[in-house]
């Protein structure tokens, strides 16, 4: 049923679904837990994210997606620590996957954890080096570190791959230290096309 409503677009009601099955239906639950921990993500639900993402778990301890998953929930309800872990131990398992060494680039950032932040955005660095967050995470960090120049260049390129991040970038409080620059100001001036 899940199926049903996540191919009409009810989203809602599909991660509900999928949240009840999980509970019955173990040998297929790995992969709805992945499909209701997407869903959940996409509709800022991190309990929901949690709990089908801890069920999973249960019958495999080794789903990398699902540890990242389960850190995104964390991160959303704001255990950090949590989040971290959950990355962690996602990378340990897969440490070519970009998304689980991003995550925990950002994570460790906010947590002010500036070697595991290095560790992890490096490792991503190296399997998708034109991800805009990446570079964001990139700006945040040199930031952080007081490398204002190095963060102002990593802030460039990841505003130029996506111009959006211009919003997220004036609310970033690992910015403190670069925000009064005149670059910095610039970069958050909407781009005109010629």
């Amino acid at each position: 049923l899940g199926g049903v409503y996540l191919a009409t677009g009810k989203l809602s009601e599909a991660v509900d679904s999928f949240k009840l099955s999980i509970q019955f239906l173990p040998p297929i639950s790995l992969e709805v837990s992945a499909m209701a921990a997407q869903g959940a993500l996409e509709l800022r639900r991190p309990d929901d994210v949690i709990f089908v993402c801890e069920t999973g778990l249960r019958y495999d301890p080794n789903r990398w997606d699902l540890l990242t998953y389960l850190g995104k929930g964390y991160y959303i309800k704001g255990d950090l620590k949590r989040a971290k872990e959950s990355f962690q131990r996602a990378v340990s398992i897969n440490p070519r996957s970009f998304e689980p060494q991003l995550n925990l680039g950002l994570t460790a950032i906010h947590l002010k954890d500036l070697s595991v932040s290095k560790g992890a955005l490096d490792a991503a660095m190296a399997l998708n080096p034109t991800s805009a967050a990446l570079w964001f995470g990139f700006a945040m960090f040199h930031s952080l570190e007081g490398k204002k120049g190095e963060a102002l260049e990593a802030l460039k390129k990841a505003v130029l791959l996506d111009p959006k991040l211009t919003d997220t970038a004036r609310m970033e409080p690992a910015f403190e230290s670069i925000r009064g620059e005149r670059r910095f100001q610039s970069l958050l001036q909407p781009l005109v096309p010629k």
